[in-house]
């Protein structure tokens, strides 16, 4: 709705993952470098971690963007699952047909297609997304794949995705033989407020128009404050901000205006700054369900604008083109009374001969 307004060619602060608007930031740089040395090495299990929307996920989507054709990916999304549907998952993503098929024969399978892929010069990986979710017997299920190895080759590459519990699951004394077995380990950090202003700035330019607003002093300060540094309540709080201003046909973002936006939708700037668990995830869900009901009445607002000056366009449109009509008739008249003049003055002239 407020592409047009303030120049973009998209929307900036979308909070679907898309690689590119990925922002580099010293964290994410070093996050992404990790994850693709330790694919190219073959180092094994890589545990890679992060707060809830904190970037993990464009970042996995970035690697698999630039994977050499040698590698084979299979990406798990659902971890909600037991050990066996575990395994069907990732055999289904690797293109294996798993249905009606039991633990054994989908080992078998996967054996087998781990060997043929090495023997054609391609390595296998499996990404897990959300694995904090895995049970301790489906994280033991994934170490034990790697047991299906060649004779002098790795044939599986295992990434590990989560927030923050799954590095504390993985401590676990149960979990040490999969622990023994991680040779990378990379948790993503927040934003600092530098980065949270290059952040926002890199998303407004790569969506058609760095310059489409401008920051009031103190602005980005309570940006960072509600977001705690989290790139996608960053995006909640930008998009609402974006609208708002809209809304008000201003171009300029105030703290004052930020502030109000986040009163609106009724959320207190600590609120977000809960670490991981069960409760930061509620009180997480909680913020962007009530950002979304805000967010409709601000676009119902401003459907409303959108009509009232579509109407005006019309009514001056339809003024104009009666003044028009006005003027030309006017031009006539006027016409008209000349031509009577004249018309007049040539028989006043014929009766005095």
């Amino acid at each position: 709705m407020y592409r047009e307004f303030f120049g973009l060619e998209r929307k900036p602060f979308e909070l679907l993952p898309n690689p590119e608007f990925l922002y580099l930031s010293a964290a994410h740089k070093k996050a992404l470098n990790y994850l693709r040395y330790g694919i190219q090495e073959g180092t094994g299990f890589i545990l890679f971690t992060g707060e809830v929307g904190s970037g993990k996920t464009t970042i996995i989507k970035e690697m698999l963007g630039s994977l050499k054709e040698e590698f084979v990916p299979s990406v798990v999304f659902n971890t909600m699952v037991d050990p066996e549907q575990l395994l069907s998952l990732i055999s289904e993503d690797f293109g294996i047909d798993s249905g009606g098929r039991g633990k054994v024969e989908l080992l078998r399978m996967l054996h087998d297609f781990f060997i043929e892929r090495c023997a054609e010069g391609k390595r296998p990986v499996i990404i897990i997304d959300e694995a904090q979710n895995l049970t301790p017997a489906a994280l033991e299920e994934v170490r034990l794949l790697s047991n299906l190895e060649g004779t002098d080759t790795r044939l599986l590459q295992t990434i590990l995705v989560g927030q923050p519990e799954l590095r504390e699951k993985v401590t676990r004394p149960e979990m040490l033989q999969l622990r023994q077995r991680i040779s990378i380990n990379c948790h993503l950090r927040k934003l600092e407020l530098d980065e949270v202003k290059q952040y926002i700035l890199f998303r407004l330019e790569k969506a058609g128009n760095r310059d489409a607003v401008t920051f009031e002093d103190g602005t980005f300060e309570v940006i960072h404050g509600f977001s705690g540094g989290t790139p996608r309540l960053i995006n909640v709080c930008c998009d609402f901000s974006l609208l708002a201003a809209y809304v008000d046909g201003s171009r300029v973002l105030t703290p004052t205006l930020v502030k109000e936006v986040i009163a609106d939708i009724g959320i207190a700037e600590e609120t977000p700054r809960s670490e991981g668990g069960p409760s930061g995830n509620k009180a997480y869900n909680g913020i962007l369900e009530n950002m979304e009901s805000r967010r409709e009445t601000l676009l119902k607002i401003g459907e409303k604008l959108d009509r009232l000056e579509q109407a005006f366009k019309k009514l001056y449109h339809h003024f104009d083109t009666r003044v028009g009509h006005l003027e030309d008739s006017r031009e006539m008249a006027e016409e008209a009374e000349t031509a009577a003049e004249e018309e007049a003055g040539r028989d006043d002239k014929v009766s005095a001969d």
